[in-house]
């Protein structure tokens, strides 16, 4: 399994997790609620947006893009950028040469999550499922597959 197809299913994954939660805080905010319920509710999404983030980061970098592109996305400086994501973006890439891609959840401050996912055709099978479903048919890119990247 390629490191490119790992980082893009982990990136995948981790924008369903976020809007499985903010469809949460919408549900939580048309209906009485706990006191700090809807804070809480909308700071969980808020974390699974931050680790979504990181994981984009890191599966642009394998896909090639420089660090002044990935610091223009972000709109922060470069050195910024470098500083925050080099050191586990050379380890990943590292460790994907040696075929072991498995870091903690948060490694040196970037959330990374799911990397020794042992299904990587299942789950993207069940993230380009959650797609279908969650998108009118004529929005969906053709040929566009989690899938036949693996």
């Amino acid at each position: 399994m390629s490191l490119d197809a790992r980082t893009r299913i982990a990136t995948a994954v981790a924008a369903r997790e976020v809007s499985d939660l903010a469809r949460d805080v919408v549900v939580a905010a048309a209906q009485d609620f706990a006191p700090g319920e809807l804070i809480a509710r909308m700071n969980a999404t808020r974390i699974a947006q931050v680790a979504a983030l990181d994981r984009a980061v890191l599966a642009e970098r394998v896909a090639g893009a420089s660090w002044e592109v990935i610091a223009d996305a972000l709109g922060m400086p470069v050195a910024a950028v470098i500083t925050r994501y080099e050191p586990i973006a050379e380890e990943w890439a590292e460790r994907g040469a040696r075929g072991e891609v498995q870091l903690p959840a948060e490694h040196r401050g970037v959330r990374v999550g799911i990397l020794n996912d042992t299904d990587l055709e299942g789950t993207a099978g069940t993230i380009e499922a959650w797609l279908e479903r969650h998108t009118d048919p004529w929005t969906l890119p053709s040929g566009a597959s989690l899938s036949a990247r693996i």
